[in-house]
């Protein structure tokens, strides 16, 4: 069964201009080390299915974090942008047995991280919040 997960990963792999910046450098989870800049990163950080009178419901909602990571902050908004184009307001869309209805930005926030032992300048994020209907 194709997941949700996997959903994202295909809209954002099979979009030309996200492809052009980062090819396939587009990570669920954990990042390798030597991944070069940019790239973007994924993962769902909660899930919650409405209930109903007789119980849990099989629909799900989840918030997935995207995370557009680059050498400067301007790259990393514009790649920021690319992705919230490509996949904020998905409607029907089904891979396998993996139904989503809507895919809707809820926010976003840019920053930087430097790195401790000074190897190299500080990287930029920006990071939005997707919620998968």
């Amino acid at each position: 069964m194709t997941t949700a997960e996997g959903a994202i990963f295909d809209r954002l792999t099979t979009d030309g201009a996200i492809a052009a910046l980062v090819g396939r450098r587009i990570y669920d989870g954990a990042v390798p080390r030597s991944a070069p800049f940019p790239y973007i990163s994924f993962r769902r950080i909660s899930k919650n299915g409405p209930r109903h009178l007789l119980g849990p419901s099989t629909l799900a909602r989840a918030r997935f974090q995207l995370m557009c990571w680059a050498i400067t902050a301007a790259e990393a908004r514009n790649l920021a942008n690319l992705v919230r184009l490509v996949i904020d307001g998905l409607l029907r869309t089904t891979t396998g047995q993996t139904f989503i209805d809507t895919i809707a930005h809820d926010g976003e926030s840019d920053g930087y991280l430097e790195p401790d032992d000074g190897s190299r300048e500080a990287v930029y994020y920006c990071r939005a919040d997707y919620m998968v209907n």
